[in-house]
């Protein structure tokens, strides 16, 4: 992420997304410090009222986010694994909507956006968004990427727009990328 110390970039990650589990935001930011540093600093922010850690669900939350229902959080963190393997370091910015989960931009300045798909309608949704995100006359250089819970939920994604999608392993908890034939 782009701020030179963890503590804001913790910050930031959670105002934008507003709540994950504990293992996504130590995992996503070990690139850039050890877990130790990274549990640390989610103590201090817990500690100072900014964070909310709920210990039966080992989820953390931003305490000025706005209260997602209960299956649009679930989508919104399933979709961030597709992010944490990447690593804090490869994010420049993230930003969290609906129906297209997350949005981000890398550190090669690469736009992306992540949409959980569970069904053909998922898909649309987020294929009409997306559609209505096109600049005319500008070429789409967005890589979009449905996130999938089997693969075989590719069939979904036909002639909707995708470029690629991923799988998660709740397992090994790491994503794996197919590319789409255009």
């Amino acid at each position: 992420m782009i701020y030179k110390y963890t503590f804001a970039n913790i910050l930031t990650l959670m105002q934008s997304v507003g709540e994950l589990e504990e293992a996504q935001v130590v995992r996503f930011f070990a690139n850039e410090a050890t877990p130790i540093v990274v549990n640390s600093l989610l103590e201090q922010l817990i500690r100072r009222n900014i964070l909310k850690y709920d210990p039966e669900k080992k989820l953390i939350s931003y305490m000025g986010a706005t209260k997602l229902r209960d299956e649009i959080a679930e989508r919104r963190r399933y979709a961030f694994w597709c992010l944490v393997n990447l690593g804090s370091t490869n994010i420049n910015a993230l930003s969290a909507s609906y129906p297209v989960d997350l949005t981000f931009i890398d550190s090669k300045n690469q736009t992306y956006d992540v949409c959980v798909v569970e069904n053909r309608d998922d898909a649309v949704a987020a294929a009409v968004f997306q559609e209505k995100s096109f600049v005319r006359g500008v070429v789409d250089d967005i890589n979009h990427i449905a996130v999938l819970r089997r693969a075989s939920d590719v069939k979904y994604l036909e002639g909707l727009g995708f470029d690629s999608y991923c799988t998660f392993d709740p397992k090994t908890k790491r994503a794996h990328y197919e590319y789409l034939d255009s």
